[in-house]
């Protein structure tokens, strides 16, 4: 007969705030917002990926960790109990909310101005194009201007998009704005 050990889930400390400066000094732009989860909720990194929008309620301030993807296979409830993790929700939230509208509406639009299924694919793929490209230059951005400064930019491209949109009526105007808005999306969603 074997003996299973009992397994020690006891916290020894909380990293110091040099410490954790130290960390996110040294984590790649793509995965700060993951290191801040971590280390302001004590998820592990399995039921950060598993997080869904439905289990983030920013009203209550709680994030609901499934049973499903907790070790303990118990659903519990994470205070969001610091400004800056509350930042990173809201941030991804409206960044990922522009892209999806973006790539619904786009479509409807582009068809009501009669442009043909090519075309507006050609638009579609302006905008992951300008995706890939920016993705390929955050960390020179993020080195140049800070993680915020990349957030900021790129809700300002996002906003300066959308307002765009209506005005645009030709197929090259709304690739123009489908590129502006790809970069925002696409600098914004690694970062937040």
């Amino acid at each position: 007969l074997i003996k299973k050990f009992q397994e020690d889930n006891v916290r020894r400390r909380r990293i110091d705030e040099q410490e954790e400066a130290a960390l996110l000094a040294q984590a790649p732009t793509h995965i700060q917002a993951l290191v801040v989860a971590a280390i302001d909720t004590g998820m592990r990194s399995g039921e950060m990926l598993a997080l869904r929008f439905a289990d983030i309620d920013l009203e209550r301030g709680l994030i609901t960790l499934r049973g499903e993807t907790t070790k303990s296979r118990r659903t519990r409830l994470v205070p969001i109990s610091t400004t800056r993790l509350r930042d990173v929700f809201v941030v991804g939230g409206v960044l990922s909310a522009a892209w999806d509208l973006y790539q619904f509406l786009l479509p409807l639009y582009a068809h009501s101005l009669g442009f043909s299924a090519s075309v507006i694919g050609m638009i579609l793929s302006t905008f992951s194009l300008a995706i890939f490209v920016i993705r390929a230059l955050i960390p020179a951005l993020a080195r140049h201007y800070g993680d915020g400064g990349v957030i900021a930019g790129a809700i300002f491209a996002c906003g300066l998009s959308f307002i765009a949109f209506p005005f645009c009526r030709d197929p090259w105007l709304l690739a123009a704005a489908s590129v502006l808005l790809g970069f925002g999306v696409g600098a914004g969603q690694p970062i937040s």
